[in-house]
């Protein structure tokens, strides 16, 4: 258990030792349930008024600084007889609250979070592209992609641009730069330009593959596994296969996780 979270605890100890009619707050009321029901432990009610010390005023609840201290795990404390409340349903309500902390704390160390730059140059598709235009594109998605290849991850985004800059009605260039966008893990950008990709050409393979990847480094399991099948369907590819198969190993993760 986290050492901080204990020392909390402790220092709060601490005050009810001190001030027990801390535990008869309206928010208190959840704790003093579960010593009183669960713990079948008992919490004296709260002196009244003029017994109360003037030393103690109930603002300290919310200003008192966390202290750790030896807490007596042996004490036990009294509580007044009340109307019990249906046990079996109290515990399912535990029980949920469990599992739902489970799952908040898990955390796929494949997901990066959505980067949150502004949007690429997506280049005006309604330019026409000229001969020498078309000629340069080429050239710069030639050497953007052996940029790639090589690791200049960077450096292939920016020939990319300039690619697309020059021609922006190619599929090509923009599913070449969706795959550079997931190399430097920025997901949001690969899947603006792999929707580009696909817009333009709906067979894609690798505007396809790369939204998967996005979407995959997203936690969006199964839309990622939409792409990739879908990239199947226009390019068959062995990579392609060896990911729908993880990508459907997170889903059934992610489902076990949900029935424990």
């Amino acid at each position: 258990m986290d050492p901080q979270r204990i020392a909390e605890l402790k220092g709060f100890v601490r005050l009810l030792r001190k001030n027990p009619a801390v535990m008869f707050l309206p928010e208190l009321d959840f704790f003093r349930r579960f010593i009183e029901e669960d713990c079948k432990g008992h919490v004296s009610p709260p002196p009244s008024p003029a017994a109360a010390e003037p030393d103690e005023p109930m603002a300290d609840v919310h200003q008192t600084k966390v202290e750790e201290e030896h807490v007596d795990e042996n004490v036990k404390v009294q509580e007044p007889k009340r109307k019990e409340e249906p046990e079996e349903e109290h515990k399912q309500e535990v029980v949920v609250e469990e599992e739902k902390e489970e799952e908040d704390d898990y955390q796929d160390p494949d997901i990066v979070p959505p980067e949150t730059d502004p949007p690429q140059d997506m280049g005006d598709p309604n330019i026409e592209v000229s001969e020498d235009a078309q000629s340069l594109s080429m050239e710069k998605r030639s050497d953007g992609v052996r940029a790639l290849r090589e690791g200049r991850l960077y450096e292939s985004l920016d020939i990319l641009t300039e690619a697309v800059r020059a021609n922006a009605t190619s599929a090509p260039i923009f599913a070449a730069r969706a795959e550079a966008f997931v190399l430097v893990k920025k997901p949001m950008s690969a899947i603006r330009d792999a929707e580009r990709a696909i817009e333009l050409n709906v067979d894609s393979p690798r505007g396809h593959r790369s939204r998967g990847h996005a979407h995959f480094l997203l936690g969006h399991w199964k839309e990622a596994l939409k792409d990739f099948y879908n990239a199947q369907q226009c390019d068959y590819d062995e990579d392609t296969k060896i990911w729908i198969t993880k990508t459907k190993d997170k889903i059934e993760a992610a489902e076990a996780r949900k029935r424990k």
